[in-house]
């Protein structure tokens, strides 16, 4: 039976967060179901030491939680959502994880090696050089030299927002195209073995 956190007194979720510490799941399901209903400003530290865990493990579970509780019933441990937690694409890799039977290093080195053949930059590179396209655009806006559209600015802002858009559906494809590429290493492997 599923336990509802929304109609426990603060002291029985405690005490279930308590006896199933070791179920990240329902830690972090505990953790944000008592910081939505009791915390009144109390901390995750105080939440942690009222169930025996640390305040860390207690933000990292809520984290995990919050991001993943839908694709909980993915045949992965708990590390595997963990590991993904801080990727904007990290549903499409737990799923790649799951078809491929892939362990946590495999998935973090198939993303590695999928973002590093298409060169995709992290969203802080990402910001980082928009930062530096629109300083250049307001030097060569400021200068004296004639520009030849009136509002340059909204255009190369246009053309950005495209582009983003481009790439976040780009993005949302390479989960498939890791899938495909480990199906067609496996049956070429099979292929090659001597029978």
């Amino acid at each position: 039976m599923k336990k509802d956190f929304n109609r426990m007194t603060e002291d029985e979720l405690i005490a279930t967060v308590a006896a199933a510490v070791a179920t990240h799941w329902t830690v972090g399901e505990g953790a944000d179901a008592w910081t939505r209903r009791y915390s009144a400003g109390r901390t995750d530290d105080a939440f942690g030491r009222l169930v025996g865990v640390s305040g860390e493990t207690v933000r990292q579970a809520r984290n995990v939680w919050l991001k993943f509780h839908k694709l909980r019933k993915l045949d992965l441990p708990w590390s595997h959502f963990y590991a993904a937690s801080n990727w904007d694409d990290g549903e499409d890799w737990l799923r790649a994880a799951e078809a491929n039977n892939w362990s946590v290093r495999t998935m973090r080195e198939e993303r590695a090696r999928i973002q590093a053949a298409f060169d995709l930059p992290e969203p802080d590179a990402e910001a980082k050089a928009e930062s530096d396209v629109d300083a250049e655009l307001t030097a060569e806006i400021a200068s004296d030299q004639p520009v030849e559209s009136p509002d340059l600015q909204g255009e190369v802002k246009a053309l950005r927002k495209s582009l983003i858009k481009f790439r976040e559906r780009f993005r949302s494809h390479l989960a498939l195209m890791a899938d495909t590429l480990a199906t067609f290493e496996h049956d070429l492997r099979a292929d090659l073995e001597p029978t």
